[in-house]
């Protein structure tokens, strides 16, 4: 049971936000989800989340596979059943497999494990365990991914995702948003 009530999947008065509320409800295959339905309480904040969301999940240059192993990764350090439910499907589209996906569930081990993981995942894996764990990732971690990752501009990406995901789990965990 959620800690705030759920608002009902039904279009709210005011045009613009019952816009934005549309354009999410189509995303989503037609109904939205509890954590959009939570969200509702606050039009600024889904507005705002919604954009920046939007645009970390789908605008960046940094690789799909990467950034789903980035989200998982996060997902499973905060012990957030409903992002790992959810970023499944996305991450074995992007090219990861099941092995991979179970190997996750224990991030601590996925980042070693060099038979399943490539350099370039394992420096995905591990930027996101020491953000996730701590204020800010050491240098040494840094500089492997931006050795790996060819770019300052994938790293900074991958950086603002990683926060961002840490953002969203610490809503879901801490306001009990259950996978529906």
């Amino acid at each position: 049971m959620p800690r705030i009530p759920y608002l009902p999947d039904a279009d709210p008065e005011n045009g613009e936000f019952a816009d934005l509320i549309q354009a999410i409800r189509l995303k989503r295959g037609g109904q939205l989800l509890h954590i959009d339905r939570i969200l509702m309480h606050s039009q600024p904040l889904i507005k705002g989340w919604a954009a920046y969301l939007g645009a970390v999940r789908n605008d960046l240059e940094l690789d799909a596979l990467y950034r789903e192993l980035a989200i998982l990764t996060v997902s499973a350090r905060n012990n957030t059943a409903y992002e790992w439910h959810y970023h499944k499907t996305p991450f074995l589209n992007a090219g990861g497999n099941d092995h991979q996906y179970q190997a996750l569930e224990q991030p601590l081990n996925a980042r070693d494990n060099s038979k399943l993981f490539d350099p370039v995942e394992r420096a995905v894996i591990t930027l996101a365990l020491e953000m996730t764990d701590q204020p800010q990732a050491s240098e040494d971690t840094v500089h492997a991914a931006r050795a790996v990752l060819g770019s300052d501009k994938q790293v900074v990406e991958l950086v603002a995702l990683i926060a961002a995901y840490n953002m969203v789990s610490r809503v879901i965990n801490t306001l009990d948003i259950e996978i529906e």
